[in-house]
């Protein structure tokens, strides 16, 4: 039977173009994962990524994501709050820099 895990990842995206991103960790239920990127856990921000995204994760290489959750950094309550709809990417389609599906991979 395979664990589901739910991955943290920041991205910095800057006029719909990612820049960086990096999954700072994993968690075994949706809630913890959402209580981290709210409460900036690790201070995940460091003053350089705009987004985060929460992907549900099962066991295999290059899984695809069922649950995908966005959040922006807002700079006047200096948290990650929550926007956009599952799925749906928060750039732009022609991006030039290689983007899959997932943000996946823990490191």
């Amino acid at each position: 039977m395979s664990q589901t895990i739910f991955t943290v990842t920041a991205i910095d995206i800057h006029d719909k173009l990612l820049s960086h991103c990096r999954c700072f960790g994993f968690f075994f239920t949706l809630d913890a994962a959402r209580n981290a990127v709210r409460n900036d856990e690790g201070g995940m921000q460091e003053c350089k990524y705009t987004h985060i995204v929460i992907e549900e994760q099962g066991e295999h290489i290059r899984s695809a994501a069922d649950v995908r959750e966005w959040y922006k950094w807002t700079i006047d309550t200096e948290t990650y709050e929550g926007f956009w709809e599952p799925h749906k990417a928060p750039i732009s389609e022609d991006n030039n820099i290689a983007f899959t599906t997932n943000f996946n991979g823990i490191g």
